[in-house]
């Protein structure tokens, strides 16, 4: 399905993948597998691929291999290291290693065993297997460069190899056994036999470590050091037998003033690019790739690829593709990745995934922001700059990626517009800037300062008119015949912050910010300011007011929410207030619900729409309405944040740090899949179930009850994107439903009742689709104890157990009334015995009764609770006192079921005290708090007498309870009366002493305050550094300050402010710490020096920063102010030193220009720098030329306003102005110290109403 999918895609975006002409831009995806990933050394030399897809990697410690779950070792039996793999199709693993070469062969369980070869030769001196070849149903082994044996499936026997042929390499092409010697040249084995096809031999050695089939006949040999040279088979013919045998007719051929063999015998050169490239390299290993491509593994260059015509198509080296230079082998798998050994391990490459990652970490600076395809030319804005990909349809990468510094002046690159009026620049934004960039000439240049700037587009109707969005407002620039801009509108009152903006055709302006959607339409076209503004938001079935977007696609609106694509109900409904949005849901439900938050539409040449979500990229083809995510769907991993499409339909792609580019032409699709298998089934603990490969259906047949726990592992060998291989179980009877998708194969269970099971198991391949099938059927015996056999026993052994219970009871009752009646005979006589005793008994109660009666009387009657208990304290008898004092009947003394306590509080052990009685024979007496029956406590003493018996035993107790609860209250309130003294004396000092701890910990807190203020506010120090002849006079109402004073210069302009904040002390100085932080940022870092632009900033800064927000909800810029009205007077100075010009504007602080004893006040704007109903209003820019002799006067309002003199009034501006001139006569330290002892004298003692602060310089004392 998916590959229908995305070949419909190819063809609509017609692409072909008909082989790459130029190189590739940036490097393919790529997995590095480190020693400590695979378990092994770190070397390996050889790369297969087994047909079950298995990967077989020769390694130093033994034979490697991995199915994409998991890696085994399988170590040869000689521990040697292994050099070559060959894997037939029988699915036999042939080895060579160092005096040792066979097969591996899979068992029953799936492990390989090891089969030896050499072990049936002679030799022991095999020495080292580097090569293994297929050829006419044998098997050969190349050892050592020196021998071959061969291994027909029956015996190994070995080749005859002429003495003149000494050190040789073996090739197999095109069913042709080659074999190259170094100094004998090329040769062929045919029957057994080697033919020379040269009767010549080299003076130097040529190592060949490649021969690959080319074009047609031709042959294309590759050597370690000297380069290419092909070959045409149709010009070769093996010499005679007997001249390949004897030396003494063998010519010998000089090259060593040759690099090559270029010219000799039947070599013809092979030119490429980067042949000089390669043999410095110096190629070890050479395939040929299904893209009829050369894949060179070189030994100090990493991998080269090229085409037929020697280009280079691809290179992978150091840290670019490959962790290092070191290649030993390289392989293609079935689904076209690329393996490759290294000295690093082992690595896998995707060069046909479709995606290229390019490495911006050392080229490009900051976080990507924004990307845009201009003139076949990507364009990349980051935090840092901006940077290009020049000619990205043709760029030629002999490196892997090729970036160009635009700029790296300015930050925040947020948005591109190609500019309409020339094709050959476009604008760009920066966090205070739109600049313009001409890509022939190379100039930028500054076309307009606005602040967050973050999108630009052209008015339909007048291409020349470029609307700017940004923070906060929207500005029109316009580009006249000259090429210079002007602003033509900035619709003032329009405070939104802008984030996106596009125009319909007939010019409607539909805007999007944090708030929800505008829609600003122009009743004139050519009158900008005549518009009205249509908002809409949830009222209007939107699902959220925020991250809303509006888009325009073709003829027809959308808008791009979190919760999916909406649209309008009715196109012409647009622009009204009653427009109501639905959601798009045939296209909707087609995501994942937390992929909904679409983020980003580009629309293809087809209409077809590329989709940019949170977590991934997809197609919906429009026609069908149906969402295709291949081959996007790995882009869940990256975090895309921008995308565009390049001028030859490229994809590109940014996340915060890496660019990625999806090229159709890059991919293929996989023709040959894989399948589901298992690798390991266990039973209980450690019992292996034998398993065959690529079997989809498992029926392991009766299981013990003893063995009821299950352990499976399958794996899908597919290496492309192995982190979105994934697997999924469902057992039969146990699970509910398939288990949720991981990356790990493996399936377990502890306990499983007895029953029939089937185990289904699948796949999700790279491209999403699910694969094979397959099952694992089994059943659990139940244990012997439930089997038919163990309940027949049962049986038995339960009737024979009633049968032998029956006869043993009839025994024990035969016994037990024989027992009966020999105590029946015992009860008649004891019966007549007790009937006796009982009228014995009956006479003596009789006479204790009438006692008690007359002792009832007594008890009875008096205010005293009375009660008689038994030896362990329970109630027998109460008289009428105890009930008037504790409430409590008899009847419920007695019940056991009530919870009746008492005693509230009785501390007397009452053995104690009978032990005293019994010493003393005093009755026993004691205060106890008690409990009436309605919760109230009752003070009383008790006198308790104990009864004894004739063995003088305690058989009852008597007591009697007095009620003393007055007396106990007069002495409690005495004593509460005389511990409320004492208590309200210590309460007293310890108030006392918290009160001086607080003052101290706050008199300390101040102070080290104003050693924090000190250290950051700007001193008579930092002003002496601009101008020589000055002061500064600050006098803090308080100990620390609410007015400061801040300067900064750089070679043109010095900036002096000097400011009043809202209070004095500890709240006035922490406004001060937030003005000169914004005041550094403003000035310092993003370069504003002109003081109307950095009070604007700094009112914006102050406004955000303290959340200051007016009654209707707007931010501090309109309506009533509810909330914080923190806020600060300024009076603020740019000295233009080359212009010699002063620049100045106020909130509230006026300034003084003293020139010859005259005064000139400047004055401010009467609004302060925070929350105000004027906000909307700009700060008025005074431009004063500077005069020699001219000095200036900088204050705030707290020495005008100080009370004092005679009259105990304010000083006043106009008091304040005639000391200042008073003072022209004397330098600035010496106003300095006259102003502060005026100001001692004035007040006199009287209480200091605010902070003072006065600064003064002299222009001609610049420094």
């Amino acid at each position: 399905m998916v590959k229908k999918a995305v070949l419909l895609l190819l063809t609509i975006c017609t692409f072909t993948a008909q082989g790459r002409n130029t190189g590739n831009l940036g490097l393919p995806f790529t997995k590095q597998f480190k020693s400590s990933d695979y378990g092994a050394s770190h070397q390996n030399w050889a790369i297969a691929q087994g047909q079950n897809g298995y990967m077989y990697f020769g390694n130093n410690d033994g034979l490697l291999e991995f199915n994409g779950q998991e890696w085994k070792t399988y170590s040869m039996p000689n521990n040697s290291a292994v050099r070559y793999i060959h894997v037939s199709t029988d699915d036999k693993i042939y080895v060579g290693a160092f005096n040792e070469f066979g097969y591996f062969e899979r068992d029953e369980y799936g492990s390989l065993i090891y089969t030896s070869l050499s072990n049936e030769i002679k030799e022991t001196d095999i020495k080292t297997v580097w090569k293994i070849i297929p050829y006419e149903d044998a098997i050969y082994f190349i050892a050592e460069r020196q021998n071959i044996f061969k291994y027909d499936f029956i015996k190994v026997s070995k080749i005859y190899i002429p003495s003149v042929v000494s050190e040789f390499r073996a090739f197999l092409v095109n069913n042709v056994f080659y074999i190259f010697d170094s100094y004998a040249g090329l040769a062929v084995l045919k029957n057994d036999t080697v033919y020379r096809y040269q009767n010549e031999i080299f003076d130097k050695k040529i190592a060949v470590y490649s021969i690959l089939p080319i074009e047609d006949d031709y042959i294309l040999i590759g050597t370690n050091t000297n380069g290419f040279f092909k070959v045409d088979t149709k010009k070769l013919s093996p010499i005679p037998n007997e001249q390949t045998i004897n030396l003494d007719k063998t010519k010998r051929i000089v090259i060593n003033s040759k690099t090559s063999l270029k010219g000799l015998l039947f070599y013809e050169e092979f030119k490429s690019a980067v042949s000089e490239e390669i043999k410095k390299g110096r190629i070890y290993y050479g395939i040929k790739n299904d893209n009829d491509e050369f894949v060179y593994a070189t030994l100090k260059g990493g991998i080269f690829i090229l085409n037929k015509k020697g280009d280079l198509i691809d290179r992978y080296f150091a840290n670019k593709g490959i962790p290092d230079n070191n290649v030993f082998c390289v392989y293609e798998d079935m689904e076209f990745n690329l393996w490759a050994t290294t000295e690093k391990g082992i690595t896998l490459l995707e060069p046909y995934s479709g995606y290229r990652v390019f490495d911006t970490h050392s080229a490009i600076k900051g976080n990507i922001l924004s990307l845009s395809s201009i003139n076949s030319n990507i364009y990349i804005g980051t935090t840092s700059g901006l940077y290009a990909i020049e000619r990205e349809q043709d760029a030629v990468i002999s490196l892997p990626s090729r970036y160009n510094t635009i700029t790296d002046d300015y930050i925040y690159i947020m948005s591109f517009l190609k500019n309409p009026s020339d094709n050959q620049s476009f604008l760009f934004s920066s966090l205070s800037n739109i600049h313009e960039y001409n890509i022939q000439t190379k100039e930028l240049k500054n076309i307009h300062s606005v602040y967050a700037g973050q999108n630009m587009i052209s008015y339909p109707l007048d291409s020349s008119a470029i609307f700017i969005g940004h923070r906060p407002g929207i500005t029109v620039i316009k580009r006249e015949n000259n090429k210079k801009y002007k602003v033509i509108e900035t619709f003032e009152g329009f405070t939104e912050h802008v984030g996106n903006m596009t125009f319909d055709k007939v010019g409607n302006l539909y805007i999007s910010n944090i708030s929800g959607l505008l829609m600003m339409k122009f009743n004139s076209p050519n009158n900008f300011k005549d518009y009205s503004i249509v908002r809409y938001n949830t009222t209007n079935g939107l699902p959220t007011d925020e991250k809303n977007q509006w888009l325009i696609i073709g003829d027809s609106i959308v808008v791009l929410t979190t919760n999916g694509i909406y649209l309008p109900d009715k196109q012409e409904n647009i622009g009204k207030t009653d427009l109501t949005f639905k959601e798009y849901s045939e296209l909707n439900q087609q995501f994942d619900k937390e992929d909904l938050p679409i983020r980003q539409i580009l629309e293809a040449k087809t209409g077809d729409w590329l989709i940019r979500s949170d977590n991934e990229v997809s197609y919906f083809l429009t026609e069908q309405k149906r969402l295709v995510r291949q081959p996007f769907l790995r882009d869940g991993d990256l975090k895309i944040s921008d995308m565009c499409i390049g001028d030859n339909q490229r994809v590109w792609m940014s996340s915060y740090d890496n660019l990625y580019c999806f090229d159709f032409k890059t991919m293929k699709s996989i023709s040959h899949k894989q399948t589901l298998s298992f690798t390991n089934i266990t039973i209980g603990q450690d019992s292996t179930i034998p398993i065959r490969i690529n079997n989809n259906v498992k029926d392991i047949g009766d299981v013990s009850f003893k063995y009821n726990s299950l352990k499976v592992e399958v794996t899908y060998p597919s290496y492309r994107d192995l982190k979105n291989i994934k697997y999924s179980f469902f057992l039969d009877g146990i699970d509910k439903s398939w288990t949720p998708w991981t990356n790990i194969g493996r399936y377990a269970i502890s306990y499983l009742p007895v029953g029939q099971y089937t185990l289904h198991a699948k796949a999700l391949d790279s491209d999403g689709n699910e694969t094979n099938e397959i099952q694992l059927i089994f059943s659990i015996k139940p244990p012997f104890y439930r089997t038919i056999t163990a309940f027949i026993i049962y049986t038995i052994v339960v009737i024979a157990l009633v049968y032998g219970l029956i006869k043993l009871n009839t025994l024990r009752l035969k016994r037990e009334r024989q027992k009966l009646r020999d105590t029946i005979k015992k009860a008649i006589s004891t019966v007549e015995k007790q009937k006796d005793e009982l009228i014995e008994q009956a006479k003596e109660l009789e006479t204790t009764n009438l006692e008690l009666d007359k002792l009832s009387l007594v008890a009875r009657y008096t205010d005293n609770a009375v009660a008689i208990m038994d030896s362990k304290g329970n109630f027998e008898w109460i008289n009428e006192g105890f009930t008037r004092i504790y409430g409590y009947e008899l009847e419920e003394l007695l019940d056991r079921t009530l919870d009746i306590k008492i005693e509230k509080n009785f501390t007397h052990n009452i053995n104690k005290l009978l032990e005293t009685w019994y010493h003393d024979q005093k009755p026993i007496v004691y205060e106890s708090l008690n409990m009436h029956k309605n919760g109230s406590e009752i003070w009383v003493q008790t006198t308790l007498t104990p009864i004894l018996n004739e063995n003088n035993e305690v058989t009852k107790l008597v007591a009697i309870d007095a009620n003393i609860s007055k007396l106990k209250k007069a002495e409690e309130e005495i004593k509460l009366q005389t511990d409320e003294v004492q208590i309200q004396r210590d309460i007293a000092i310890l108030q006392r002493d918290e009160i001086l701890r607080q003052k101290d910990e706050i008199t300390d807190s101040i102070l080290y305050a104003e050693r924090i203020q000190e250290a950051i506010l700007h001193t008579n120090t930092h002003l002496n550094k601009l101008y020589r002849d000055s002061f500064v006079l600050s006098i803090p109402r308080n100990i620390v300050s609410g007015d400061f004073f801040w300067c900064h210069a750089n070679e043109n302009h010095k900036v002096i402010a000097v400011a009043d904040c809202t209070g004095h002390g500890v709240p006035g100085a922490f406004m001060s710490l937030i003005g000169i932080s914004f005041l550094k940022e403003i000035v310092s870092t993003l370069g504003f020096y002109k003081p109307d632009e950095i009070l604007k900033m700094l009112r914006y800064n102050i406004i955000y920063a303290l959340n200051q927000k007016c009654d209707d909800g707007s931010n501090g810029y309109s309506g009533s102010f509810s909330e914080s009205k923190d806020s600060m007077d300024m009076s603020l100075v740019t000295v233009d030193i080359q212009n010699n010009i002063l620049y100045y504007a106020g909130a509230n602080c006026p300034i003084y220009i003293i020139n010859e004893n005259q005064i000139t006040e400047y004055k401010p704007d009467k609004m302060p720098i925070g929350t105000h109903r004027n906000n909307h209003l700009h700060f008025t820019l005074h431009t004063i030329p500077i005069k020699k002799g001219d000095r200036i006067y900088m204050f705030t309002n707290g020495l005008i306003d100080q009370f004092g003199g005679k009259d105990g009034k304010k000083l006043k501006r106009n008091g304040f102005k005639e000391k200042i001139v008073e003072l022209q006569e004397f330098d600035f330290n010496e106003q300095c110290s006259r102003l502060k002892n005026f100001y001692k004298m004035w007040s006199a003692g009287i209480e200091q109403v605010d902070d003072i602060l006065i600064v003064g310089f002299d222009t001609d004392s610049g420094t």
